[in-house]
Formats: C-alpha cells, sequence, structure tokens
C-alpha cells in the first residue's frame, strides 16, 4: 500500500545489544500521525538498504497520496568525531548533509527516482544532527527539538496550505525551519504509545518512553531539557501499564530500553513504577540510563530498581576523577563508585553494566585518563562493558538548539580553540587536546573487549555489531508486508 507519511530513521548499533531495539523519535511521530488520520510508514536501519533496496521499496509504497518524507537523524551511523578522526579533508558533516548516510551519490540516485513517482512530495529532516544553517541539498524542512506538537500541522501544511506554526525562512540556505524545541502544546504524560505490526517487524525489544528531561545540568550535556524539578515530565503509571500489556498481550514482548534521561533521579519515582509493575502478570526486563553516584547516595534504590525489573545499566560517569567531576556536575569520590559497581556486582551479577567515559573534561590529566581505562582492563573496575569517547564540544554560530555549557562558554572550562575550519572546536586545554583525546579513546577501543558476566572472562564475541541475520530478516519481513498489502 502506499503511505501518507514515510519516515526513516537509523539505528546500527547498540549499548544494549546487538541490533533489535528501534530508535523511538520517528515511532512517535507515527504514532502521532495515526492517531490524526495519515497513514504512515517507518523504514529502520536505513544505512543498510542498497540503491536497489530502496528503490523496490520506494516503487511500492510511495504514490500522488504521499505527502512528506522525514529523516530522523539522531542514531544514524556518521558520527562527526570519528569524521574529524579521518582527516580535516572529511569534516563537512555539518556543511553538507545527506538525507541518507550512504552519501550523495546515494541521494542523488534515491531522491531522482523519489521525485519520478510523485515530485510534489516534500522532504523534512529532524534530531540531534539538525540545525538551522545546515546545507542539506534536498531538504524542504527543517525541524529543531522534539516534533510531536508540529507534525501534524507540517501534513496538513504540505496536503491544504495550512498556516505553519512555529515556522520562519532561513535565508542563509532557504530551507523552512520548525522550532518549537520542547513540543509546547503536546502532553507527554498522557500520551500513549501504540506499536503495530509493520513497527515492529522482527524486533523482540523495544523502548519505552517513562520521562522526559533531566534533574540534572552537567556541563558537557547539550539535550534541551535539564535541570528539571524532580517528578516532572514523568508518563502516568496508568498509560505505561497499558503499553506494557499491550506489547506482551500483541507481540508478547516484555524487553525493553527506558528512554529518560536519568532513570533513577528519584527514589519516589521508583517506587510508583516498582508497585505497578509488581500487578503485571508477566515479568518485563528493561535497560536503562542511571547515574552511578545516586545509587551510591541512596544504596536503597538497588533493590527497587532490580525489582523493576533493571538488567542492564548505562552508567554516564564520564571522569572519575574528582576535581574533573565537580567541574562538570559529577564531582562524585572515585573509591566510592568504584566499590559500588562492585556490590551490584555481587548482589545482583545478572544485571549488566556498561560505563560511558568522556576523554578530555577539565582537569583530567593523560596519567588519569590512563589509570582509568588500565582499571577497567584488569577488571578492578568491574564493568561488564565501557566505552570512551572524546569531549566533543560544538560552536554557537552553528544554529543548534542543543548547546551545553561547554559549548556556551568553552573558556570557562579551559577549552581553547587551535583550528576554525571545523563545526565543532578543535581544542585543547592545560591537560591535552582534542586530537590527543581521539587517539586515547581510539587506542582504548581497539584492545578492549567486554566481559561474559556468567565466567568473568573478556569476550571479543560480545561486541555489539550489527547482526548479520538481523538486519536482512528485518529487511525480508518488511518487503513481505508491503508486497501483500500493495496498492
Amino acid at each position: 500500500m502506499s503511505y501518507n507519511v514515510i519516515l526513516f530513521t537509523d539505528v546500527v548499533n547498540s549499548f544494549s545489544g546487538p541490533v533489535s531495539i528501534p530508535a523511538l523519535g520517528a515511532y512517535k511521530l507515527a504514532n502521532t500521525l495515526r492517531a490524526n488520520g495519515y497513514s504512515c510508514l517507518v523504514v529502520n536501519h536505513i544505512s543498510s538498504f542498497t540503491i536497489e533496496e530502496m528503490t523496490y521499496l520506494l516503487n511500492n509504497i510511495v504514490s500522488s497520496e504521499t505527502y512528506l518524507i522525514g529523516f530522523s537523524t539522531t542514531f544514524y551511523n556518521k558520527h562527526a568525531y570519528v569524521q574529524m578522526n579521518r582527516g580535516k579533508e572529511k569534516i563537512n558533516i555539518m556543511k553538507n548533509f545527506d538525507l541518507f548516510p550512504q552519501g550523495s551519490t546515494f541521494d542523488d540516485v534515491i531522491i531522482t527516482h523519489l521525485k519520478s513517482l510523485n515530485n510534489k512530495v516534500k522532504i523534512v529532516i529532524g534530531g540531534s544532527m539538525v540545525r538551522a544553517d545546515l546545507n542539506c541539498k534536498y531538504a524542504d524542512f527543517f525541524v529543531l527539538g522534539y516534533a510531536e506538537a508540529n507534525i501534524v500541522n507540517l501534513v496538513d501544511h504540505v496536503k491544504d496550505g495550512v498556516l505553519l506554526n512555529n515556522s520562519y525562512r532561513n535565508i542563509n540556505n532557504n530551507k523552512i525551519i520548525i522550532k518549537n524545541v520542547l513540543a509546547d502544546g503536546y502532553d507527554f504524560t498522557k500520551d500513549a504509545m501504540t506499536w503495530l505490526p509493520e513497527d515492529i517487524i522482527n524486533h523482540t525489544k523495544l523502548p519505552i518512553e517513562i520521562g522526559r528531561g533531566c534533574v540534572f545540568s552537567c556541563a558537557f550535556c547539550s539535550y534541551p531539557m535539564n535541570g528539571k524539578s524532580k517528578l516532572d515530565f514523568i508518563k502516568e503509571i496508568d498509560i505505561i501499564k497499558q503499553e506494557l500489556l499491550h506489547n506482551y498481550n500483541e507481540y508478547g514482548i516484555f524487553d525493553y530500553a527506558i528512554v529518560d534521561d536519568t532513570f533513577n533521579d528519584s527514589p519516589e519515582k521508583l517506587k510508583f513504577l516498582r508497585d505497578m509493575i509488581v500487578t503485571l502478570p508477566f515479568k518485563p526486563q528493561f535497560w536503562c540510563y542511571a547515574r552511578l553516584d545516586l545509587i551510591c547516595v541512596h544504596p536503597e534504590t538497588l533493590d527497587l530498581l532490580y525489582d523493576i525489573g533493571i538488567r542492564h545499566m548505562f552508567f554516564g560517569i564520564e571522569t572519575l576523577d574528582r576535581k574533573s567531576g565537580m567541574a562538570i556536575g559529577k564531582g562524585f569520590d572515585r573509591e566510592k563508585q568504584i566499590s559500588m559497581i562492585a556490590q551490584i556486582k555481587e548482589k545482583y551479577p545478572e544485571i549488566h553494566l556498561h560505563g560511558a567515559f568522556l576523554v578530555g573534561t577539565p582537569y583530567e590529566t593523560v596519567e588519569s585518563v590512563k589509570q582509568t581505562m588500565d582499571d577497567i582492563i584488569s577488571y578492578k573496575i568491574k564493568l561488564d562493558s565501557c566505552i570512551f569517547r572524546p569531549v566533543m564540544i560544538g560552536k554557537t554560530k552553528n544554529g543548534s538548539v542543543f548547546e551545553s555549557k561547554f559549548t556556551k562558554d568553552p573558556s570557562k572550562y579551559g577549552y581553547r580553540s587551535t583550528e576554525d575550519e571545523s563545526p565543532f572546536m578543535i581544542w585543547e586545554n592545560d591537560q591535552m587536546s582534542f586530537k590527543t583525546a581521539v587517539a586515547l579513546a581510539k587506542s582504548f577501543s581497539e584492545s578492549y573487549r567486554p566481559v561474559n558476566s556468567i565466567s568473568g572472562q573478556r569476550d571479543a564475541n560480545l561486541e555489539n555489531t550489527p547482526s548479520e541475520i538481523f538486519l536482512p530478516e528485518y529487511k525480508r519481513r518488511l518487503f513481505d508486508i508491503i508486497k501483500k498489502s500493495k496498492f
């Protein structure tokens, strides 16, 4: 069949395991559009499609009734710091942005074919990579921030010419910008997410949105809803229960990634959820973002997390250097954090613990970073998996609505720019340079292997790589769905 709206998204890797959890953003928009009478298909993993596969797909889903094609860029397999590491000539991700991660040639072929099917269809891009001054050849609209409050209005505008809200034209790139960063007018707390069979396909895990925003305001973080009050923007418990029951009864799904910037920000929230979870006729299990220092301060929440069903925790530790941590908003004692990791693994060995670290935070030396890396490799720090990434600092002039404190005032944190050509700051401070940080992160990723929680041994097979079976099967089932319902 044909669809009024087609949304493309991409997930090629996941800290919670092989490729099996779809990114939520595009599906939330599809849910909103469907509730307002528009048909919508979400196509995931687009970086894995060939030109032939994409052409075949469009032939079967595009018609004169297709009004809008959207691209959700947040999890594209096209991270800026990787581009930087390949040389200055490759640094163009924010200057010339391709709709498809496959690149400009792929764009040219596919968009030409799309226009041959329907030359009136419009193209919109959104997600964390989009900023007002982006140069994107084929896009008609840019969406900055959350889009639920504007997506229906945008399709109405394309279809019937109704007034487009919260918009302006950027004269520098001649694009229409839709800016409603926090989705004012959208009641997140009461909005139930309904997944359709064409969304699920062969996914066995789903994302579930519990809360928006974060009670903290870390200096490196650019999320738009930092510094909220506790229990603000938390989805109603009955709505969460409804989603869990629907997905289990319809699809047998009980495994989730929690979408919540800091899931354990409030013991009260955890108690509410635990009390609901125990009433379910099945036992769900969850992956979540959590703060390790909060478990140190509130050790009683560890049992709550386990009872809720948390079996994977992503700790954004960033640094174990006390002075550096205090500068960025995470200044908890190094040894207490290491001890808590060990306590969690001793009490609940089945909980997988992932640590994320930044290389280049203020005041931390190369020696300090290497010490943390060595302690992880030797399993003194008992994390099951981890990643190190260099500190990335954007530039305020690039039009982003996602700006961290680092971006707004890098000199306050000791960063100095050494090159102007890059869309991101090529920085140095008194301890190291950006290029040194990139090299350290790269060297760690090349030598590190995750831990098998059962054997306690490093296991190369546990690395999070796209499944060679999953992606072909996803596309096969997607094509089967559209063939069976062909218009």
